[in-house]
């Protein structure tokens, strides 16, 4: 059995079994030009990616991806956990927790100030007991069941420009607390060339923008960006009630912190609790400063944070 860190030339000469990995594993048969986009054409240099191979074969996998996070301001290299696979001949040795913490280890001799995610309810106690992870909180969705809204609350009078991907991005200068960067380049690779969900950028003003897609019936917002303009986020929020409505969704859903604008602008609409209520946790590596990070009252999180949505 050997462990190795795979760079993008080795995952891009065996994409193929790759993909036959996850294929067993999750039963979806995996299109390489998924697997390409969300590790290759990652807009940051490293890959992060620890494999085992037994007689030459891929057996096990735990990857995650660069990101960066602001803290009040600065820019610090992190890493949001994804995938885990470990073929089924190979399952109780131990094998995911071995590969992640060799990973871990690697990555805090680069730099990277942490590693954070959205583990499911399966995986998440593994994370908390073996890789010294802790659970920041757990999110929970909030809903508008749109059959019960009335043509009051769909009333709207902002018409946002639709698509302009180069105008959007976080400066820096802006960001409190703790956040995932957004910087131009990661919302163009996580959202407009994501190669199976369609997401759409509304434009309101120069600071005010934000994404949905729409999944069956229901609109994720899985951004929404309004600077300090508390005025503007209340009409974008009756921009997507009244879009929903028009494109005959049943809900509209997004996350939003306690004790925000968004928050209780949300429940003022009639948005609600639901489930899924979403574990967010992480592990502190190379980071040194001030600020905890493992404290949910210094974040921001977005529904598009979690690779799911």
């Amino acid at each position: 059995m050997e462990i190795k860190f795979y760079n993008r030339k080795d995952l891009e000469r065996r994409i193929n079994e790759f993909c036959d990995l996850s294929h067993i594993c999750f039963t979806a048969q995996a299109n390489p030009g998924i697997i390409r986009q969300r590790y290759i054409e990652n807009p940051y240099e490293d890959l992060l990616m620890c494999i085992a191979e037994d007689e030459g074969r891929i057996v096990a996998n735990y990857s995650v991806v660069p990101i960066k996070i602001c803290v009040n301001g600065e820019i610090h290299k992190a890493a949001l956990s994804l995938n885990t696979m470990t073929h089924p001949q190979y399952e109780g040795k131990g094998l995911f927790v071995r590969l992640a913490s060799s990973l871990y280890d690697y990555m805090d001799t680069l730099g990277y100030a942490m590693v954070c995610g959205f583990p499911n309810n399966l995986s998440n106690g593994i994370f908390c007991a073996k890789l010294g992870w802790k659970d920041i909180y757990e999110i929970p969705t909030m809903e508008l069941r749109l059959h019960d809204v009335s043509n009051e609350t769909c009333r709207c009078d902002v018409h946002p420009d639709i698509g302009n991907w180069q105008r959007v991005g976080v400066d820096e200068s802006e960001s409190e607390g703790v956040t995932i960067f957004k910087e131009n380049k990661y919302l163009i690779w996580r959202y407009r060339n994501h190669k199976t969900n369609k997401y759409v950028l509304s434009n309101f003003d120069e600071r005010c923008w934000a994404i949905h897609h729409v999944y069956g019936t229901e609109m994720n917002i899985t951004e929404m960006h309004y600077g300090d303009n508390v005025q503007m986020l209340k009409k974008m929020v009756d921009y997507y009630i009244s879009l929903a409505v028009e494109q005959g969704c049943e809900k509209l859903t997004t996350w939003a912190g306690i004790n925000t604008p968004l928050h209780s602008t949300l429940e003022r609409k009639g948005f609600i609790n639901r489930a899924p209520v979403r574990y967010f946790g992480g592990r502190i590596l190379a980071y040194q400063g001030d600020i905890d990070l493992l404290d949910y009252d210094n974040w921001t999180v977005y529904m598009g944070d979690d690779n799911v949505y």
